[in-house]
């Protein structure tokens, strides 16, 4: 199951008016609350591995829609990873691709690695 067919509980916003709202007013703390609120009630019915990896991606568009390039990357890196070593997954790592065309070759295991000690990766 996709994030985008999940219930939406009444009072909580959808994935595209939060993003809308970062888009015409950024990143802040309303935002940031909005997100935090979106994903609890997901994760509260996520069951397989797929749906993890699509909650993640789906995270890489509020990440996007509100920071650099610099700022998402190990996470966009992180994500890849996820999404590539879970069955199941290949449209989803598709579509990280066309979210950031340059992990496919040049993400490394290093810089994974590298990520994870900073403490991005969970």
């Amino acid at each position: 199951m996709s994030t985008e067919r999940l219930p939406n509980p009444e009072g909580l916003l959808t994935k595209e008016e939060i993003l809308a709202k970062i888009k015409e007013s950024g990143f802040n703390d309303d935002r940031r609350r909005e997100i935090i609120q979106w994903r609890e009630m997901r994760e509260l019915i996520i069951l397989t591995e797929r749906e993890k990896v699509a909650l993640e991606v789906d995270m890489l568009a509020f990440y996007s829609a509100g920071g650099t390039a610099e700022d998402i990357h190990d996470d966009a890196i992180q994500t890849f990873y996820f999404a590539r070593a879970t069955e199941g997954c290949d449209d989803l790592v598709e579509k990280i691709l066309g979210m950031y065309p340059y992990l496919d070759s040049t993400v490394t295991m290093e810089q994974v690695l590298d990520a994870k000690k900073r403490d991005r990766i969970t």
